[in-house]
Protein backbone atom coordinates (compact mmCIF):
# COMPACT_ATOMS: atom_id res chain seq x y z
CA UNK A 1 0.00 0.00 0.00
CA UNK A 2 1.39 3.62 -1.45
CA UNK A 3 0.75 5.83 2.34
CA UNK A 4 2.19 8.94 1.16
CA UNK A 5 2.53 10.98 -2.00
CA UNK A 6 5.22 13.35 -2.76
CA UNK A 7 5.58 16.94 -2.29
CA UNK A 8 7.60 19.85 -3.78
CA UNK A 9 9.09 22.09 -1.58
CA UNK A 10 9.24 25.89 -2.34
CA UNK A 11 12.56 27.62 -3.77
CA UNK A 12 14.26 29.29 -1.00
CA UNK A 13 14.57 32.84 -1.95
CA UNK A 14 18.19 34.47 -2.87
CA UNK A 15 19.98 30.77 -2.21
CA UNK A 16 18.71 29.97 1.47
CA UNK A 17 19.51 31.13 4.61
CA UNK A 18 23.31 31.86 5.57
CA UNK A 19 23.75 31.29 1.05
CA UNK A 20 22.73 27.87 1.32
CA UNK A 21 21.61 26.52 -2.08
CA UNK A 22 18.52 24.39 -1.46
CA UNK A 23 14.53 24.53 -0.89
CA UNK A 24 13.40 24.92 2.51
CA UNK A 25 10.89 22.16 3.82
CA UNK A 26 7.75 22.32 6.13
CA UNK A 27 9.41 20.49 8.57
CA UNK A 28 12.38 23.04 8.03
CA UNK A 29 14.98 20.75 6.73
CA UNK A 30 17.02 22.71 3.90
CA UNK A 31 17.36 20.35 0.59
CA UNK A 32 18.54 20.15 -2.66
CA UNK A 33 16.82 21.67 -5.85
CA UNK A 34 14.03 19.46 -7.28
CA UNK A 35 14.62 16.88 -3.79
CA UNK A 36 11.39 16.24 -2.36
CA UNK A 37 10.91 16.79 1.26
CA UNK A 38 8.55 14.00 1.69
CA UNK A 39 8.95 10.43 1.00
CA UNK A 40 7.05 7.81 -0.79
CA UNK A 41 6.34 4.53 1.87
CA UNK A 42 5.27 1.37 1.58
CA UNK A 43 3.98 -1.21 4.26
CA UNK A 44 3.17 -4.88 3.34
CA UNK A 45 2.55 -8.40 6.14
CA UNK A 46 0.93 -11.32 6.70
CA UNK A 47 -0.95 -12.45 9.81
CA UNK A 48 -2.38 -15.21 11.60
CA UNK A 49 -4.34 -15.74 14.71
CA UNK A 50 -5.61 -19.04 16.31
CA UNK A 51 -8.40 -19.66 19.24
CA UNK A 52 -8.77 -23.30 20.96
CA UNK A 53 -12.63 -24.51 20.64
CA UNK A 54 -12.87 -23.53 24.41
CA UNK A 55 -11.65 -20.06 23.85
CA UNK A 56 -9.33 -20.14 26.77
CA UNK A 57 -5.97 -20.42 24.34
CA UNK A 58 -4.91 -17.98 21.91
CA UNK A 59 -2.00 -17.52 19.81
CA UNK A 60 -1.23 -14.92 17.02
CA UNK A 61 1.55 -14.23 14.58
CA UNK A 62 2.63 -11.46 12.31
CA UNK A 63 5.47 -10.60 9.65
CA UNK A 64 5.85 -7.67 7.92
CA UNK A 65 7.85 -5.45 5.67
CA UNK A 66 8.79 -1.97 4.77
CA UNK A 67 10.49 0.45 2.06
CA UNK A 68 11.14 4.28 1.74
CA UNK A 69 11.60 5.89 -1.17
CA UNK A 70 12.37 8.86 -3.08
CA UNK A 71 12.88 12.07 -0.66
CA UNK A 72 15.86 13.18 1.57
CA UNK A 73 17.50 11.03 3.97
CA UNK A 74 17.33 11.47 7.28
CA UNK A 75 18.61 10.33 10.83
CA UNK A 76 16.84 8.60 13.83
CA UNK A 77 17.24 9.08 17.45
CA UNK A 78 19.16 5.90 17.31
CA UNK A 79 21.97 6.96 14.78
CA UNK A 80 20.27 4.93 12.07
CA UNK A 81 19.95 7.30 8.61
CA UNK A 82 17.29 5.70 6.49
CA UNK A 83 17.43 6.86 2.98
CA UNK A 84 15.88 6.10 -0.31
CA UNK A 85 15.61 2.31 -1.68
CA UNK A 86 16.09 1.34 2.29
CA UNK A 87 13.87 -1.72 3.55
CA UNK A 88 13.27 -2.84 6.69
CA UNK A 89 11.19 -6.15 8.40
CA UNK A 90 9.33 -6.50 11.81
CA UNK A 91 7.96 -9.38 13.68
CA UNK A 92 5.40 -10.26 16.15
CA UNK A 93 4.36 -12.89 17.76
CA UNK A 94 1.89 -13.72 21.15
CA UNK A 95 0.33 -17.07 23.06
CA UNK A 96 -1.85 -16.54 26.01
CA UNK A 97 -4.42 -17.99 27.89
CA UNK A 98 -7.06 -15.65 28.43
CA UNK A 99 -10.06 -17.79 29.54
CA UNK A 100 -11.17 -20.46 31.47
CA UNK A 101 -10.62 -20.51 35.64
CA UNK A 102 -8.64 -18.17 37.58
CA UNK A 103 -5.00 -18.92 36.09
CA UNK A 104 -4.31 -16.76 32.92
CA UNK A 105 -0.82 -15.69 31.51
CA UNK A 106 0.40 -14.36 27.94
CA UNK A 107 4.54 -14.58 26.52
CA UNK A 108 4.85 -12.21 23.32
CA UNK A 109 8.08 -11.10 21.70
CA UNK A 110 8.23 -8.14 18.67
CA UNK A 111 11.39 -8.00 17.14
CA UNK A 112 11.64 -5.08 14.27
CA UNK A 113 15.06 -3.89 12.19
CA UNK A 114 17.02 -0.97 12.46
CA UNK A 115 15.73 0.48 8.93
CA UNK A 116 11.85 -0.65 9.46
CA UNK A 117 9.73 2.27 9.41
CA UNK A 118 5.84 2.66 9.14
CA UNK A 119 5.12 5.56 10.82
CA UNK A 120 3.13 6.60 7.69
CA UNK A 121 0.72 4.43 8.38
CA UNK A 122 0.86 4.78 12.45
CA UNK A 123 2.58 5.49 15.24
CA UNK A 124 5.72 3.56 15.77
CA UNK A 125 7.08 4.00 19.08
CA UNK A 126 11.03 2.42 17.91
CA UNK A 127 12.72 0.28 15.58
CA UNK A 128 15.89 -1.49 16.29
CA UNK A 129 14.67 -3.01 19.19
CA UNK A 130 13.73 -7.11 20.38
CA UNK A 131 11.30 -6.91 23.19
CA UNK A 132 10.00 -9.60 25.22
CA UNK A 133 6.89 -9.88 27.96
CA UNK A 134 5.75 -12.34 29.97
CA UNK A 135 3.13 -12.35 32.56
CA UNK A 136 1.03 -15.08 34.52
CA UNK A 137 -2.05 -13.45 36.61
CA UNK A 138 -4.59 -15.21 38.94
CA UNK A 139 -8.33 -13.46 38.70
CA UNK A 140 -11.33 -14.59 40.33
CA UNK A 141 -14.45 -13.43 38.63
CA UNK A 142 -17.26 -14.33 40.92
CA UNK A 143 -18.20 -11.95 43.70
CA UNK A 144 -16.69 -12.29 46.81
CA UNK A 145 -17.18 -9.80 49.67
CA UNK A 146 -17.47 -6.34 48.10
CA UNK A 147 -15.70 -7.07 44.64
CA UNK A 148 -17.13 -8.34 41.67
CA UNK A 149 -13.95 -9.30 40.17
CA UNK A 150 -9.99 -9.27 40.98
CA UNK A 151 -7.15 -10.14 39.37
CA UNK A 152 -3.27 -10.29 40.23
CA UNK A 153 -0.37 -10.92 37.67
CA UNK A 154 3.46 -10.83 37.57
CA UNK A 155 5.24 -8.79 34.88
CA UNK A 156 8.43 -9.33 33.33
CA UNK A 157 9.89 -7.03 30.15
CA UNK A 158 13.31 -7.24 28.29
CA UNK A 159 13.68 -4.71 26.13
CA UNK A 160 17.69 -4.65 23.76
CA UNK A 161 18.37 -3.05 20.50
CA UNK A 162 20.01 -5.03 17.58
CA UNK A 163 23.60 -4.83 19.12
CA UNK A 164 22.45 -6.17 22.47
CA UNK A 165 22.59 -3.44 24.86
CA UNK A 166 19.89 -3.29 27.46
CA UNK A 167 17.29 -1.08 26.97
CA UNK A 168 15.07 -1.83 29.66
CA UNK A 169 14.17 -4.44 32.12
CA UNK A 170 11.59 -4.62 34.39
CA UNK A 171 9.42 -7.11 37.00
CA UNK A 172 5.93 -5.75 38.14
CA UNK A 173 3.70 -7.03 40.61
CA UNK A 174 0.16 -5.54 39.47
CA UNK A 175 -3.12 -5.90 40.84
CA UNK A 176 -7.06 -4.70 39.23
CA UNK A 177 -10.02 -4.75 41.68
CA UNK A 178 -13.67 -4.27 40.77
CA UNK A 179 -16.15 -3.28 43.64
CA UNK A 180 -19.58 -3.84 43.59
CA UNK A 181 -20.25 -0.22 43.24
CA UNK A 182 -18.79 -0.50 40.16
CA UNK A 183 -15.11 1.66 41.20
CA UNK A 184 -12.82 0.00 40.07
CA UNK A 185 -8.92 -0.04 41.40
CA UNK A 186 -5.51 -0.85 39.56
CA UNK A 187 -2.03 -0.34 41.70
CA UNK A 188 1.25 -1.82 40.43
CA UNK A 189 4.98 -1.66 42.01
CA UNK A 190 7.82 -2.00 39.54
CA UNK A 191 11.23 -2.63 39.79
CA UNK A 192 13.81 -1.82 36.88
CA UNK A 193 17.74 -2.01 36.92
CA UNK A 194 20.44 0.15 35.29
CA UNK A 195 20.06 0.18 31.54
CA UNK A 196 20.75 2.37 28.31
CA UNK A 197 19.09 4.81 26.59
CA UNK A 198 20.27 5.17 23.01
CA UNK A 199 18.25 7.31 21.60
CA UNK A 200 18.48 10.62 24.67
CA UNK A 201 21.83 11.89 22.60
CA UNK A 202 19.94 11.66 19.06
CA UNK A 203 22.90 10.41 17.15
CA UNK A 204 22.98 6.89 18.67
CA UNK A 205 24.94 7.52 21.24
CA UNK A 206 24.03 5.17 24.14
CA UNK A 207 23.49 6.99 28.05
CA UNK A 208 23.07 5.11 30.74
CA UNK A 209 20.41 4.84 32.76
CA UNK A 210 20.13 4.56 37.01
CA UNK A 211 17.94 1.43 38.16
CA UNK A 212 14.38 2.71 40.10
CA UNK A 213 11.75 1.31 42.12
CA UNK A 214 8.30 2.87 41.39
CA UNK A 215 4.57 2.59 41.69
CA UNK A 216 1.48 3.32 39.87
CA UNK A 217 -2.47 4.03 41.54
CA UNK A 218 -5.47 4.62 39.21
CA UNK A 219 -8.83 4.68 40.48
CA UNK A 220 -12.07 5.36 38.55
CA UNK A 221 -15.57 6.03 40.07
CA UNK A 222 -18.99 4.60 38.42
CA UNK A 223 -19.10 5.80 34.87
CA UNK A 224 -23.26 5.54 35.07
CA UNK A 225 -23.32 8.58 37.84
CA UNK A 226 -24.28 12.11 36.52
CA UNK A 227 -20.76 12.92 38.16
CA UNK A 228 -17.76 10.67 37.87
CA UNK A 229 -14.36 10.30 37.53
CA UNK A 230 -10.86 8.90 37.23
CA UNK A 231 -7.46 9.52 38.72
CA UNK A 232 -3.72 8.18 37.42
CA UNK A 233 -0.12 9.02 39.29
CA UNK A 234 3.13 7.23 38.82
CA UNK A 235 6.14 8.23 41.26
CA UNK A 236 9.76 6.94 40.60
CA UNK A 237 12.83 7.25 43.05
CA UNK A 238 16.00 6.52 41.45
CA UNK A 239 19.00 5.56 43.07
CA UNK A 240 20.94 8.91 42.16
CA UNK A 241 18.23 10.47 44.68
CA UNK A 242 16.24 11.52 41.49
CA UNK A 243 12.83 11.77 41.48
CA UNK A 244 9.95 11.77 39.30
CA UNK A 245 6.02 12.18 39.77
CA UNK A 246 3.46 12.65 37.21
CA UNK A 247 -0.30 12.16 36.54
CA UNK A 248 -3.72 12.58 35.01
CA UNK A 249 -7.25 13.42 36.15
CA UNK A 250 -10.94 13.36 34.78
CA UNK A 251 -13.89 14.87 36.32
CA UNK A 252 -17.20 14.28 34.58
CA UNK A 253 -20.37 16.24 34.80
CA UNK A 254 -23.56 15.04 33.02
CA UNK A 255 -25.28 18.46 33.40
CA UNK A 256 -28.32 16.92 30.96
CA UNK A 257 -28.52 13.96 29.38
CA UNK A 258 -27.69 16.29 25.84
CA UNK A 259 -24.84 17.92 28.07
CA UNK A 260 -21.72 16.68 29.02
CA UNK A 261 -18.63 18.70 31.08
CA UNK A 262 -15.12 17.23 31.34
CA UNK A 263 -12.45 18.79 33.50
CA UNK A 264 -8.91 16.95 32.60
CA UNK A 265 -6.07 18.16 35.06
CA UNK A 266 -2.41 16.92 34.31
CA UNK A 267 1.06 17.26 35.96
CA UNK A 268 4.78 16.53 36.11
CA UNK A 269 7.07 16.55 38.25
CA UNK A 270 11.15 15.73 37.69
CA UNK A 271 14.33 16.69 39.61
CA UNK A 272 18.08 15.12 40.21
CA UNK A 273 18.22 13.00 36.39
CA UNK A 274 21.05 13.60 34.38
CA UNK A 275 19.39 14.77 30.93
CA UNK A 276 21.37 15.28 27.16
CA UNK A 277 20.81 19.27 26.71
CA UNK A 278 23.18 20.50 23.99
CA UNK A 279 26.56 19.06 21.49
CA UNK A 280 29.36 21.79 21.89
CA UNK A 281 33.30 21.94 21.16
CA UNK A 282 33.01 17.96 20.04
CA UNK A 283 31.37 17.11 23.60
CA UNK A 284 27.95 15.72 24.43
CA UNK A 285 26.99 18.22 27.50
CA UNK A 286 24.60 17.03 30.31
CA UNK A 287 22.97 18.88 33.06
CA UNK A 288 20.88 17.78 36.38
CA UNK A 289 17.47 17.96 35.26
CA UNK A 290 14.60 20.06 37.27
CA UNK A 291 11.44 20.06 35.10
CA UNK A 292 7.81 20.84 36.12
CA UNK A 293 4.67 21.14 33.81
CA UNK A 294 0.96 21.54 34.54
CA UNK A 295 -2.27 21.76 31.92
CA UNK A 296 -5.56 22.01 32.13
CA UNK A 297 -8.63 20.59 29.56
CA UNK A 298 -12.13 21.72 29.83
CA UNK A 299 -14.28 19.71 27.39
CA UNK A 300 -17.83 20.45 26.55
CA UNK A 301 -20.18 18.49 24.35
CA UNK A 302 -24.37 19.29 23.59
CA UNK A 303 -26.22 17.32 21.74
CA UNK A 304 -29.36 19.23 20.73
CA UNK A 305 -30.08 16.25 18.12
CA UNK A 306 -29.12 13.02 17.73
CA UNK A 307 -27.82 14.85 14.14
CA UNK A 308 -26.81 18.23 15.27
CA UNK A 309 -24.34 18.68 18.25
CA UNK A 310 -21.84 21.07 19.10
CA UNK A 311 -18.23 20.36 21.22
CA UNK A 312 -16.17 23.39 22.70
CA UNK A 313 -12.56 22.64 23.95
CA UNK A 314 -10.11 24.56 25.71
CA UNK A 315 -6.48 23.65 27.00
CA UNK A 316 -3.92 25.77 28.93
CA UNK A 317 -0.38 24.58 29.22
CA UNK A 318 2.71 25.78 31.51
CA UNK A 319 6.20 23.91 30.98
CA UNK A 320 9.35 24.85 33.29
CA UNK A 321 12.40 23.33 32.37
CA UNK A 322 15.98 24.04 34.01
CA UNK A 323 19.79 22.28 34.08
CA UNK A 324 22.18 22.28 36.83
CA UNK A 325 25.73 20.64 37.36
CA UNK A 326 27.16 20.61 33.55
CA UNK A 327 28.87 17.73 32.93
CA UNK A 328 30.24 16.27 29.47
CA UNK A 329 31.44 13.51 27.52
CA UNK A 330 33.40 13.07 24.13
CA UNK A 331 31.06 13.35 21.29
CA UNK A 332 31.38 9.94 19.84
CA UNK A 333 28.55 9.00 17.88
CA UNK A 334 26.58 5.63 17.51
CA UNK A 335 27.63 2.56 19.30
CA UNK A 336 29.16 4.36 21.98
CA UNK A 337 28.05 3.58 25.74
CA UNK A 338 28.28 6.73 28.14
CA UNK A 339 27.97 5.84 31.64
CA UNK A 340 27.09 7.87 34.45
CA UNK A 341 30.46 7.25 36.02
CA UNK A 342 32.62 8.40 33.23
CA UNK A 343 30.87 11.99 32.90
CA UNK A 344 33.34 14.77 33.85
CA UNK A 345 32.51 18.49 34.99
CA UNK A 346 31.89 20.69 31.95
CA UNK A 347 34.35 23.98 32.80
CA UNK A 348 34.13 26.14 30.07
CA UNK A 349 31.29 28.27 29.16
CA UNK A 350 27.64 27.85 27.32
CA UNK A 351 27.01 28.31 23.94
CA UNK A 352 23.48 29.19 25.06
CA UNK A 353 21.57 28.68 27.67
CA UNK A 354 19.42 25.29 28.08
CA UNK A 355 16.59 26.90 30.59
CA UNK A 356 13.60 26.95 28.98
CA UNK A 357 9.96 27.68 29.96
CA UNK A 358 6.46 28.36 27.97
CA UNK A 359 2.82 28.58 27.84
CA UNK A 360 0.21 27.13 25.37
CA UNK A 361 -3.40 28.44 25.10
CA UNK A 362 -5.08 26.19 22.46
CA UNK A 363 -9.26 26.48 21.72
CA UNK A 364 -11.86 24.84 19.09
CA UNK A 365 -15.60 24.91 18.93
CA UNK A 366 -16.21 22.64 16.72
CA UNK A 367 -20.11 22.41 15.06
CA UNK A 368 -21.74 19.03 13.53
CA UNK A 369 -24.67 18.40 11.20
CA UNK A 370 -25.72 15.40 9.80
CA UNK A 371 -28.15 16.88 6.98
CA UNK A 372 -29.24 13.93 5.48
CA UNK A 373 -28.23 10.75 6.38
CA UNK A 374 -24.21 10.25 5.62
CA UNK A 375 -24.12 13.54 4.77
CA UNK A 376 -22.05 16.15 7.12
CA UNK A 377 -21.25 19.85 7.68
CA UNK A 378 -18.50 20.68 10.30
CA UNK A 379 -17.95 24.26 10.72
CA UNK A 380 -14.76 24.63 13.01
CA UNK A 381 -13.44 27.31 14.71
CA UNK A 382 -9.13 27.04 16.35
CA UNK A 383 -7.12 29.39 18.22
CA UNK A 384 -3.73 28.30 19.03
CA UNK A 385 -0.87 30.32 21.32
CA UNK A 386 2.21 29.68 22.09
CA UNK A 387 5.09 32.13 24.00
CA UNK A 388 8.54 30.69 25.21
CA UNK A 389 11.24 31.96 27.09
CA UNK A 390 14.92 31.53 28.49
CA UNK A 391 14.80 32.10 31.90
CA UNK A 392 18.34 32.70 32.95
CA UNK A 393 20.03 30.53 35.97
CA UNK A 394 18.97 33.01 38.34
CA UNK A 395 15.48 33.33 37.89
CA UNK A 396 12.77 31.56 40.24
CA UNK A 397 12.15 28.01 39.44
CA UNK A 398 8.30 28.03 38.51
CA UNK A 399 5.64 27.65 36.18
CA UNK A 400 5.10 31.29 34.57
CA UNK A 401 1.08 31.88 34.30
CA UNK A 402 1.84 35.27 32.04
CA UNK A 403 2.83 32.84 29.45
CA UNK A 404 -0.44 31.67 28.49
CA UNK A 405 -2.19 35.00 29.04
CA UNK A 406 -3.74 36.21 25.33
CA UNK A 407 -1.00 37.24 22.89
CA UNK A 408 -0.76 37.26 18.80
CA UNK A 409 -2.04 33.63 17.43
CA UNK A 410 -3.12 31.24 14.86
CA UNK A 411 -7.13 31.84 14.36
CA UNK A 412 -8.65 29.32 11.57
CA UNK A 413 -12.31 29.07 10.74
CA UNK A 414 -13.08 26.12 8.41
CA UNK A 415 -15.83 23.97 6.76
CA UNK A 416 -16.19 20.82 5.50
CA UNK A 417 -19.18 19.25 3.39
CA UNK A 418 -19.44 15.61 2.68
CA UNK A 419 -22.43 14.53 0.76
CA UNK A 420 -22.89 10.42 0.42
CA UNK A 421 -24.84 9.58 -2.49
CA UNK A 422 -26.68 6.44 -2.22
Amino acid sequence: NRLDSSMESPALPNGGPKGQTGTLCPSGDVVAFGQRCFHDAYVGGIDARFRSPSGDYAASAQLIGTRIDKGAARTLLDGTVVQSGDTGQGFQAKIAKEGGEHWVGELGYTGLSSRADYNDLGFMKRQNVHDAKARIGFRNLAPFGRTLETTTAMEALATNNLDGLALGRSLALKNFTLFDNFWGLFTELHARPSHFDDREVGDGAALERTALLGGEVYFFSDSRKRVNGELWQQLHVLDTHAITYTGEGRISLRVKPEWDVDLLPTWFYGSGETRYFATQDGSYLFGTQRAKSAGLTLRSTYTFTPELSLQAYGQVFLDDVRYADVTSAPASGRGSVLRLDDLKPWNGGLASNPNGASGTLNASVVLRWEYRLGSLLYLVYSHAQTNTTTPTFATPRGLDGHLARPRPAEDALLAKLSVWFG
